[in-house]
Order: C-alpha cells, then sequence, then structure tokens
C-alpha cells in the first residue's frame, strides 16, 4: 500500500468519523442541557435524571444537574488541586506508559490472553470451587461496611443491605470462569483504552475538568458492557428506576427511589431542597456550601496573614 493510498484513506476515515463524533458531543450537550432543566421541574424529576444521564452515559450531565452553577467553579478547581496534589516523576510516566501501551497496542487483547490463559485454564476449576467463598466474604465485608455508616438510618440501612444481597446472589450465577468472555472482557478494555486516545500521563494531568468527565464516559461504557456479558445489564436497573414525591413544602421535599435489580424490587429515600429554582439532593448541597464557606475562611486568614 503506497503513501499516496494511506493518506487517502485517512481523510476518508477523518470524513466519516468527524461527523459522528460532532453528533455525539452535540447529542451530550443536549442531554445535558435537559438534565439541567428536569431539575428545576420538580423534585423528582431532579432525582430521576441521575439515572437518565447514567443510561446516556452522560457524566458531564449529572454534573451539571447536580451542582448549582455558582458552585461548579469550586468543584473544578478542588478537583484541579486534586489532580496536582504530588508531583510526576520519570518513574510515573515510564510506569504509566508501559500500562497504557499493554491495552492500546495493535495486539494487546493477544498478548494479554497468552500471559492469562495458562494460569486461567490451570486454575479454572480451583476458582470456580472456591468462588462461592470469595463471594460470601465479599458479601459480609459490604454488610459490615453499610452497618458500620452513622449517616445512614435504619431503613436506609436495610435498603443498601437488599442490593448488597441481590449483588450477590448475581455474582453466584455470573460465569466468571468462562474463558470466552474472560477474552471478549480483555477486548472491550482494549477498545475502551485506545478509545480514550491517551498519550501520556502529562496529557492526563493537563486535562480539564470537562475533558476528564468526557474520558470518562468512554470507561463507564466499557465498565457497562464487560458487565452485560455476565448478565449484569446497568441499562435494566437505570431504566427501570420510578420516583415518587412523599412530601414537599416550598423549598423541601423528600422523594422515595424505587428500582429493579435482578428481578428484586428495592427503595431508597432522599431529601431534596429548592435552591436558586432548581432542585438538588439536600447533604450535597450542604456539603458545597460548607466547603464554599471554609475556603472564604482560608482565603481571609491567608489575606490577613500577608497584610
Amino acid at each position: 500500500m503506497n503513501l499516496k493510498f494511506c493518506s487517502l484513506a485517512l481523510a476518508l476515515a477523518a470524513t466519516l468519523l468527524l461527523p459522528a463524533c460532532k453528533d455525539k458531543e452535540e447529542q451530550a450537550a443536549q442531554d445535558a442541557k435537559a438534565a439541567i432543566a428536569a431539575t428545576g421541574a420538580s423534585p423528582q424529576a431532579a432525582v430521576a435524571v441521575a439515572a437518565k444521564s447514567l443510561r446516556a452515559g452522560n457524566l458531564k450531565a449529572i454534573v451539571e444537574a447536580s451542582v448549582p452553577p455558582q458552585y461548579l467553579e469550586q468543584v473544578r478547581g478542588k478537583w484541579l488541586a486534586k489532580m496536582h496534589e504530588e508531583p510526576i516523576t520519570d518513574v510515573d510516566r515510564a510506569e504509566f506508559k508501559q500500562n497504557l501501551e499493554r491495552f492500546t497496542a495493535a495486539d494487546a487483547e493477544q498478548k494479554m490472553w497468552a500471559e492469562i490463559e495458562p494460569q486461567f485454564t490451570q486454575k479454572q476449576a480451583e476458582i470456580k470451587m472456591q468462588m462461592p467463598m470469595f463471594i460470601g466474604i465479599g458479601r459480609g465485608v459490604l454488610a459490615s461496611g453499610v452497618q458500620q455508616r452513622e449517616e445512614l438510618n435504619e431503613a436506609q440501612k436495610q435498603q443498601a443491605l437488599a442490593a448488597v444481597d441481590a449483588f450477590a446472589k448475581w455474582a453466584e450465577t455470573a460465569n466468571f470462569t468462562d474463558p470466552e468472555l474472560a477474552k471478549k472482557s480483555i477486548g472491550i478494555f482494549c477498545s475502551s483504552a485506545r478509545e480514550m486516545n491517551l498519550q501520556s500521563l502529562d496529557e492526563v494531568r493537563a486535562m480539564s475538568f470537562d475533558q476528564v468527565l468526557a474520558k470518562g464516559d468512554i470507561a463507564f461504557a466499557g465498565v457497562k458492557k464487560v458487565f452485560d456479558l455476565y448478565g449484569f445489564s446497568l441499562d435494566q436497573v437505570f431504566d427501570s428506576v420510578d420516583t415518587q414525591l412523599i412530601s414537599q413544602t416550598a423549598d423541601a421535599a423528600k422523594v422515595k427511589v424505587n428500582f429493579q435489580m435482578f428481578g428484586q424490587p428495592l427503595d431508597f429515600e432522599t431529601d431534596m431542597v429548592k435552591f436558586d429554582g432548581r432542585w438538588y439532593g439536600k447533604d450535597a448541597l450542604s456539603k458545597l456550601q460548607k466547603e464554599a464557606a471554609d475556603d472564604k475562611i482560608a482565603a481571609a486568614k491567608v489575606s490577613q496573614g500577608n497584610g
């Protein structure tokens, strides 16, 4: 294949793919606007928008619908500060590059399976026999964690335990030892890594908050596909979400969220508050407001110290 033909092929690919990418970006932007509009419609609509945005794989829509506009820069700033807490070393760069190439090389799937397959095949029977024990331990750890959550009331703990139980029942039926499913999972992870189109750790550090969310959309879509392989459809869970208004005053409401997980009906209640004409989760908004107040106090102390 000569250079001219390669150039023409690349130009044709770009011509075909760019409109699709642009359409996807425009749809994501429209979904984000719809999500924001929903938060002003009613408290139950504001709760339901999270499930709809997750179903669409739009993390930006979730953020913009759950964070008041005046606090968005605060959220972005804290994320940026966390991203740059520690300097990047050459060792970090080399390790990131090695791991990246492991998933994005042209023959990544074949190489990874070649590494895993001997152990996977040899210990398949052992893993299958021990899986119930591992699932039981995991269920116990998660249940213990739920019981220790002081911010949850008894009803919320019971619902969380029911979700843990449903998840464990799925894990007991999932065929984690199937080599074909394992190979397909590797293929999904590699495909997602290539779609992210990352080049270096420095590039990741230089990304904006919105750019990271866009990459997160790709990763989340990949995770959903892997779960689908093993019989756990997250989209079915999101589609089953139904919200009911329990009580409402002028600027406060309680909403019940019903959903299905592996055929088991589950529900929980959440408190909502109205702020600047839109409905938000009470706890999340309180946390944002406290952080904003703390930042102002810290900034005032710094200003006084400099003065």
